[in-house]
């Protein structure tokens, strides 16, 4: 009854709800109740296919005593001598036929708890519809906003005793690492961009959404918690996670830039080239700071559904730096300015710091 009515709670609130803002929420919290359903029948699926194969194989290892064992019991039950000792066969036919009974209960769990993840995976796949419709019908509401409150105590502080080069790998370093401004230019660069995710696939390209809206960057579908790994080798100039990990709907515009959600900005550098690039609505697992220098395949986040989002998702804008890097850098500690001022109207601009490019261009899709 309580199922029942909380389903008709959230019903009655996309329904009736008043704003664009509040159907996504509803939308987004129903998207979070079903992501848990499917999660826990996923991994319930797991173990029970486990369970079953351990029986399998274990039935596989008794199938040869099988036969002599029904034997062995038949001639005990027919009072007729048996030609071999059939004592030792009793454990194992027993345990056979348990095995059996266990698998046939399984099956039965198994069936049961797939249909349940189909019912709730269907139902997922029709909230994500409805979401990303509403971000098709009110284009003036995707993206990230200028405006907002940025966090400062999560952007590189100073210029010395910076962690040494190597990220997460060489923490215990960090009190005899220094880089100054005047030592960003000798960052060890990388020869070529590596993919930032392994799976997934690109659900919004730049520079615009599929069904319209100005879109200024690329969007990764992935499962939530996927690993991002960090393209190129560089510097963490911004990383906070002030949003839950699944907590993204239209209108959110938790995190900075407004509606990123969970963010990272990193300076990389590629041949003779600096980048500047941004990851949006990640989960709140960051394993790096700001501050920290980190090498090209380090992990540096698991991916989320946080902020200005639609569902689980990695938002990734790139811009190849114009100017001298320190100048960059510079300007970043002073107005934490995601788009390097660029704005967040138009897309494929420069300003005197960067030009916004396509993350295609330099990142594998």
């Amino acid at each position: 009854m309580n199922k029942l009515l909380v389903s008709c709670l959230l019903f009655s609130q996309l329904v009736f709800s008043n704003s664009v803002s509040g159907q996504s929420q509803t939308i987004a919290r129903q998207i979070t109740h079903y992501s848990k359903i499917c999660a826990s029948a996923q991994d319930i699926l797991k173990r029970i296919d486990q369970k079953i194969l351990s029986l399998q194989n274990h039935n596989n290892d008794l199938e040869p005593v099988f036969e002599q064992g029904s034997l062995y019991l038949l001639s005990e039950q027919n009072q007729i001598e048996f030609p071999v000792d059939g004592s030792t066969l009793k454990f194992p036919l027993l345990q056979y036929r348990r095995n059996l009974d266990h698998l046939d209960r399984l099956s039965v769990s198994r069936t049961k708890y797939e249909k349940k993840y189909e019912q709730a995976n269907e139902r997922l796949m029709r909230l994500r519809q409805k979401q990303d419709q509403l971000f098709a019908d009110h284009p003036q509401l995707s993206g990230m906003r200028a405006a907002g409150k940025e966090n400062r105590e999560s952007v590189l502080k100073g210029t010395l005793d910076l962690p040494a080069f190597g990220g997460m790998k060489n923490r215990s370093e960090e009190e005899t690492g220094c880089m100054a401004y005047i030592d960003v230019s000798s960052i060890e660069p990388s020869a070529f961009f590596l993919r930032p995710f392994e799976s997934g696939s690109v659900s919004a390209g730049t520079w615009t959404y599929p069904q319209g809206g100005t879109h200024l960057g690329m969007d990764y579908a992935i499962d939530l918690y996927s690993p991002l790994l960090a393209p190129a080798n560089g510097i963490i100039v911004y990383a906070d996670a002030p949003a839950e990990d699944n907590g993204g709907f239209l209108g959110n515009w938790e995190g900075w830039p407004a509606g990123g959600g969970n963010t990272i900005g990193m300076l990389t550098k590629v041949e003779d080239t600096y980048y500047f690039l941004t990851f949006a609505h990640l989960s709140k697992s960051l394993h790096v700071r700001a501050g920290q220098t980190v090498r090209q395949g380090d992990v540096m986040a698991l991916s989320g559904n946080s902020g200005n989002s639609s569902g689980p998702h990695c938002h990734i804008e790139v811009f190849k730096i114009s100017t001298d890097v320190d100048s960059v850098l510079r300007y970043f500690m002073e107005t934490v300015d995601f788009s390097l001022a660029n704005g967040w109207e138009q897309p494929a601009t420069c300003s005197q710091y960067a030009c916004r490019i396509r993350p295609e261009s330099v990142l594998e899709p």
